[in-house]
């Protein structure tokens, strides 16, 4: 969370070069050094929600436009997301078990084909960073609706 002010007021706060100024026992400059990393940590959070959000809208077309919307749920939090193998709300442990893991495997190696490497478990989350670009999140999208498109009896893609 920012502090009272907001980030700008902690951006103000950090000046590099005067922060080289100052001695690294002195205090302005280990509270500086500490915004700085806050700010830096902050601005990357931002970025993985925005990315993750990119990529959830993305997938959640992918999946309309294949035909499987009535078949799969795709759950995203933050930065991490997952594509379960099972219709209706999956809110608990015992609603994920209803996942059809053979047909997940079939999709893991689609995705491989692709160059999209996935967690090989059903039950594992995929994860966004800020190393992710757009272009990386559209391929990824794009690769989801051509393997459900596969595994549902279309062309492969070696």
């Amino acid at each position: 969370r920012p502090p009272p002010g907001g980030l700008m007021r902690m951006a103000r706060r950090v000046d590099p070069e005067w922060l080289d100024e100052l001695p690294a026992h002195d205090p302005r400059a280990q509270r500086s050094r500490r915004d700085l990393v806050r700010i830096n940590a902050l601005m990357g959070n931002v970025q993985i929600e925005r990315k993750g959000a990119l990529l959830e809208k993305r997938v959640r077309t992918a999946i309309d436009a294949s035909g499987w919307s009535d078949r799969v749920s795709y759950v995203r939090l933050g930065s991490l997301s997952t594509l379960f193998f099972a219709a209706g709300d999956l809110t608990d442990f015992t609603a994920v078990k209803r996942s059809d893991t053979a047909t997940y495997a079939k999709f893991f190696h689609a995705m491989l084909r692709r160059g999209v490497f996935l967690p090989p478990a059903q039950f594992e989350a995929w994860f966004v960073s800020t190393a992710h670009e757009e272009n990386d999140l559209k391929r990824t999208a794009r690769a989801v609706e051509a393997s459900l498109r596969e595994i549902d009896g279309g062309e492969s893609v070696r």
